[in-house]
């Protein structure tokens, strides 16, 4: 929710972890009309919101490296 100050913290991960789909941040931070939209938690660490054609597929919250295989597993199912 910090906003545009979490572009390279993002990037970072995605290089270290392999990640090759896209990634987001909220241009506007907590502002954003996407966090009322897609009711998302300022007091989660993480949301991981993970869609196709307008539809989410996979919600996940408060992520860590323990619980990111589930992630992992279901960016594999959304892409076969």
């Amino acid at each position: 929710m910090g906003g545009p100050q979490l572009k390279a913290p993002i990037q970072k991960i995605a290089t270290q972890k392999g990640i090759t789909i896209p990634l987001t941040y909220l241009p506007d931070g907590p502002k954003a009309g996407d966090i009322l939209a897609w009711k998302i938690s300022p007091q989660t660490t993480n949301t991981f919101l993970l869609w196709n054609k307008g539809v989410i597929r996979y919600n996940f919250v408060n992520v860590n490296d323990k619980s990111f295989a589930a992630v992992t597993k279901a960016v594999e199912a959304m892409v076969k």
